[in-house]
């Protein structure tokens, strides 16, 4: 918890100024971002409330008792978000990125990959609480954000999205991609799933984490498909995404 709480001390003097100046930190700036969001929902309520306090500093927000937003996570996250769009605007492709890296990440698996020594480790009762309160938020912005863009500002840096960096060799993806990406992948976590055979999602210690990752992907599916008009190959995998889902029934 210290280095929690050095990090928010740090983020209290220096955010605004270097949050809003990404040719200081410049791609660096995400790893600031970043941390902002994992300290909005950190299980410890000190830190959490100290955190929301520096987002309503910086939007200047009208709550005079910020302590509200400790437990209504969804208002500090929403800010935050909607400081980080305000932030980047001339930036689109790393906009995009980032809102749909936050759409996708999934606090189960960092958990289970996490070391004694990590400084954002979360109680095991709030691992992945927010997952699907961070994808609803992400997608709320990225559709709106997505109206206000014209169609060949519509790419996606893969080196920013945590899940896909290991699996493509692309630099840059389309929102076709985008889709097809995310509805094959949903498609091979639910095989996963079904190929483990096992009788009850309580004895399924992997079960929660794969539900919620294949959450996240509908969610971005349904997030970008009014903005794409190829969707080449997406209808045939979208219809076996529903048969596979179809066969989840316990």
């Amino acid at each position: 918890m210290l280095k929690r709480q050095a990090t928010v001390s740090t983020l209290s003097v220096l955010s605004e100024s270097l949050l809003f100046k990404s040719n200081i930190l410049e791609s660096r700036t995400s790893y600031l971002w970043q941390a902002l969001l994992n300290l909005l929902i950190d299980d410890e309520p000190e830190i959490k409330n100290s955190t929301s306090k520096i987002v309503a500093s910086i939007k200047g927000s009208e709550f005079s008792d910020t302590r509200i937003l400790c437990f209504v996570p969804c208002v500090a996250l929403d800010d935050m978000m909607g400081l980080f769009l305000k932030a980047n605007s001339a930036l689109p492709s790393y906009c995009m990125s980032m809102l749909l890296n936050w759409m996708l990440s999934c606090q189960m698996d960092s958990f289970d990959n996490m070391g004694d020594e990590q400084p954002f480790d979360k109680g095991e009762m709030n691992v992945f609480a927010e997952d699907l309160l961070i994808t609803k938020l992400a997608s709320k912005h990225i559709s709106e954000y997505f109206s206000s863009l014209k169609e060949e500002e519509y790419f996606i840096l893969t080196n920013k999205i945590s899940c896909w960096k290991s699996q493509t060799q692309k630099e840059q993806y389309t929102l076709s991609d985008a889709l097809n990406f995310c509805v094959s992948d949903a498609n091979t976590i639910a095989e996963h799933i079904i190929n483990r055979k096992v009788l009850s999602p309580f004895l399924d210690s992997l079960f929660e984490q794969d539900i919620i990752q294949i959450c996240q992907r509908i969610q971005v599916i349904i997030s970008l498909v009014p903005f794409s008009k190829t969707l080449s190959g997406f209808k045939s995998q979208a219809k076996k995404l529903i048969q596979n889902i179809e066969k989840l029934d316990y």
